[in-house]
């Protein structure tokens, strides 16, 4: 480890024909401590500018000075690494703490052990309420949580998750590792390490057959593919950070809603504790594909009375082209962020077509227009393009009559021949298509006419 340097520390202090050119060395702090033999005699030792190592191998470490979480949920525990090269796809399977005033945890990042290759390309997934912990993607997969990404160097990463996924207290949860080649580390064992006096210096065990940590796999001619745990060699470095949602003074999420009006608004429904309600500071903060945060105060908030209490409704104006968007939304309290919620147009209209057996006939008709503008706005302005609103509907809904306007402008302007006597003349209209539609006329004034009359 550098613990030091003197620019001026003589070239002379080196022995010849490894004698640097010019004065300077850093001084360099020597692991292996004090001791007898070649090896073990200096704590400290300089070594000139020039040298360029003496290693082929250097560690940089990156810290953040706050990182927001407050558990780390691992099944690797040990000093070391060793580099596994047979697989592709990896688990590690954890289950949630119950804590006194704890109502449950969001899971933000995860941590990955890559140090023998650089470029790799991953993407992370995660499971909740596993239905069999054998089998890590037995449970509910959080599509929004999805991640990718590629690395550069060799090392271990933290790496924010795309959407923090809420976990609740007792339940098993995975974190599902897919590379694009076999790179995640496994955690190495060494059953101890004596001095020269026979004393322990340290015992590193590997956390082995505890089925917690698993691989995908294929064998025999038909190719059978199924998860294995690690239970020879270790475990996965594979973790996970979460932060805790204290229970006292919390708002609660109680409903959510659309509304077309002039705007598309996502409309969530709050419960809210009276240290928020009566705090100026709050608001609520939305954020639509990771855009500038919109936010609007609890004063704001409309008061809306369900079952005898009274709610309030936050509501995030979106435009057509943004119903394939998820909307994350979060109460802020004095700068500290509560649970995150996240929604959609297009899950709404999903949940509304699938019970559309519950809903008037009209209403299923709505949302199907509903979506196949937003995809048709998504077109006409080159945006996410990738995932069409209407994606959901059959291809017999998504079909849309042509839109003919110069006819419809046709019709406006036979009607003002015919009708305008009182000096103006139909010029022409055009059409503004935002989140509310808009049609202008215009007109002109004929010569010798007065404007005021």
């Amino acid at each position: 480890m550098v613990v030091g340097w003197d620019d001026n520390y003589s070239k002379d202090n080196f022995r010849d024909g490894v004698k640097p050119e010019k004065d300077g060395a850093w001084l360099i702090r020597n692991s292996w401590g004090e001791g007898t033999g070649l090896y073990y005699n200096q704590s400290y030792f300089w070594m000139s500018y020039e040298t360029f190592s003496l290693s082929d191998t250097a560690w940089v470490f990156d810290f953040s000075a706050n990182d927001g979480y407050d558990n780390n949920y691992q099944v690797d525990g040990g000093l070391n690494v060793a580099h596994q090269s047979g697989y592709r796809k990896l688990a590690n399977v954890f289950t949630t703490q119950a804590k006194q005033g704890v109502s449950s945890e969001d899971l933000k990042a995860v941590s990955l052990s890559i140090t023998s290759k650089t470029n790799v390309n991953y993407t992370i997934e995660i499971y909740t309420d596993l239905k069999d912990k054998t089998k890590p993607t037995s449970g509910t997969k959080k599509e929004t949580a999805t991640t990718t990404g590629q690395t550069t160097y060799a090392g271990v990463y933290t790496i924010p998750l795309k959407s923090a996924v809420n976990l609740k207290p007792g339940t098993s949860y995975s974190v599902v590792v897919t590379t694009d080649t076999p790179a995640i580390d496994i955690e190495a064992a060494m059953t101890g390490d004596v001095n020269y006096n026979n004393e322990m210096v340290w015992e590193n065990h590997a956390s082995s057959d505890n089925t917690a940590s698993y691989y995908f796999y294929g064998t025999g001619l038909a190719y059978s593919r199924s998860w294995n745990y690690q239970n020879t060699h270790g475990n996965f470095c594979i973790k996970a950070f979460t932060a805790n949602n204290v229970e006292k003074d919390s708002e609660k999420l109680v409903g959510r809603s659309l509304t077309l009006k002039d705007n598309i608004d996502m409309n969530y429904y709050m419960e809210l504790p009276e240290s928020i309600k009566s705090n100026s500071n709050a608001y609520m903060e939305f954020t639509v594909n990771n855009s500038r945060p919109y936010k609007v105060s609890v004063n704001d908030a409309i008061p809306v009375e369900k079952n005898g209490k009274v709610i309030y409704k936050f509501a995030c104006p979106l435009n057509a082209a943004q119903m394939s968007d998820t909307v994350k939304a979060k109460m802020v309290v004095d700068g500290n962020s509560g649970n995150e919620y996240t929604y959609s147009v297009k899950e709404y209209a999903t949940e509304l077509l699938s019970k559309s057996n519950e809903y008037p006939e009209e209403t299923i008709k709505l949302v199907k227009a509903l979506l196949n503008y937003g995809t048709a706005a998504q077109s006409f302005f080159k945006y996410n393009t990738g995932k069409p609103a209407n994606a959901i509907l059959s291809d017999t809904d998504k079909i849309v009559a042509a839109a003919d306007f110069a006819a419809y402008k046709a019709v406006i302007k036979t009607d003002s021949a015919n009708s305008q006597s009182n000096g103006l003349t139909y010029y022409g209209s055009s059409l503004i298509c935002k989140s509310e539609m808009t049609v202008r006329h215009y007109f002109m004034v004929n010569e010798g006419c007065d404007i005021n009359n």
